[in-house]
């Protein structure tokens, strides 16, 4: 079985799908499987990694590019300057799918699946593709695939009431993480690592820098709401920069001011740290697809709290708190209570780590990909 696994983003890891193509290639490696990680960007820094040059969608030519074409061919995956990188890279993987004579080609990114099962579709090469679906693709969109990986079962089920043809062969598998590396440590350590004092309650967010959802400024007031009640309260926020970045930076300094700390793009080694040196782990979004970093804060041993969404509930369990995060105050009450009482954070902790390690471990989640990839080709 030969397999590639495809990322055209790859720079940016601490977003959930470019950590997941790494994570999911390293896995497979150990393994001894035959599996080639294709990357658009940054140097790869494994054996079984490859660089695919393709067009940097963050560069200022692309989005003018985007703004003549995104009126019309979006319908072809080219109307914003992500599309444009993941069509491209796409077109570039399906070569070397067919020179190399690939099984299997997986990817996250939606693009990027596209442009490959259109090439298959035309006689281009022969891999299986499989579209993981983490960026919440609607189902016209996937329909379009024979095979897509749902990272819930609440997201297979909607497919079928949606209409879902019974040729299609599409699954549920969550995402994973690797409860070695995210694991209870010394706090005290990681926060005298980190420049965290040790006397404050630290509330812990890890997302992409923006408003719209991930709605960090919304988590912002309701630390500050917290705060009002017990002011050691504080909170971080890790993750990308995006063009929405300076709006979150505004919103967090507006509620919080020097109460916060916003980490842009640290190295992805120190986030276990990060949550290490941390009390809570709160995430505002009202909808994901799942979230790794619930997975990598819940393994760390941080009670989790989140929306009250299906998907998102299904992955805390008895890790954590779900509250509703539109209703003001919350997510406050929620802080207040982890706050105040220590045992009742420590045993959500505990089961947090005890429910990531036995559902969403990497090692049980690969090898139900692996099964998916063995009846994908026996259908072949």
């Amino acid at each position: 079985m030969k397999i590639a696994i495809a990322s055209a983003f790859l720079g940016h890891i601490l977003r959930g799908v470019e950590s997941w193509a790494q994570d999911l290639a390293a896995e497979l490696d150990r393994r001894g499987m035959d599996v080639t990680l294709f990357q658009g960007a940054g140097q790869p820094d494994a054996p079984y990694a490859r660089r695919i040059h393709c067009p940097d969608h963050t560069r200022a030519l692309w989005k003018h590019m985007t703004r003549l074409t995104r009126h019309g061919l979006w319908r072809f995956g080219l109307g914003s300057p992500l599309h444009w990188q993941q069509a491209v890279f796409g077109r570039r993987v399906a070569r070397a799918l067919r020179d190399e004579h690939f099984d299997i080609v997986h990817t996250q990114d939606a693009g990027t699946a596209l442009a490959l099962e259109q090439a298959r579709k035309a006689g281009r090469h022969s891999a299986r593709v499989i579209l993981a679906n983490g960026t919440e693709e609607p189902f016209a969109f996937l329909n379009q695939f024979q095979h897509v990986q749902e990272l819930a079962p609440h997201y297979l089920e909607l497919d079928r009431k949606n209409g879902l043809p019974p040729d299609r062969e599409w699954f549920a598998i969550p995402n994973f993480v690797d409860c070695d590396v995210y694991a209870p440590g010394d706090q005290a350590h990681a926060r005298r690592k980190l420049g965290i004092p040790r006397d404050r309650f630290v509330v812990v967010d890890a997302a992409a820098l923006k408003i719209t959802h991930k709605r960090l400024d919304w988590l912002a007031r309701e630390v500050a709401t917290a705060r009002q009640k017990h002011p050691e309260i504080m909170l971080i926020v890790a993750g990308a920069t995006t063009p929405e970045t300076p709006d979150v930076e505004r919103a967090i300094d507006k509620h919080l001011g020097e109460n916060a700390r916003i980490l842009k793009n640290i190295p992805r080694r120190d986030m276990p740290d990060l949550y290490r040196a941390a009390d809570m782990f709160a995430h505002s979004a009202l909808t994901e697809m799942f979230a790794i970093v619930l997975l990598e804060a819940g393994a760390t041993g941080l009670p989790l709290h989140g929306h009250k969404f299906s998907v998102i509930e299904w992955v805390i369990g008895t890790g954590g708190v779900c509250v509703d995060m539109e209703n003001p105050g919350e997510l406050a009450w929620s802080i207040l209570e982890s706050c105040e009482n220590p045992v009742r954070r420590s045993q959500r902790g505990c089961n947090a780590r005890r429910l990531v390690a036995e559902r969403f471990d990497k090692v049980r989640v690969t090898d139900q990909i692996i099964t998916m990839y063995e009846a994908v080709l026996k259908h072949r």
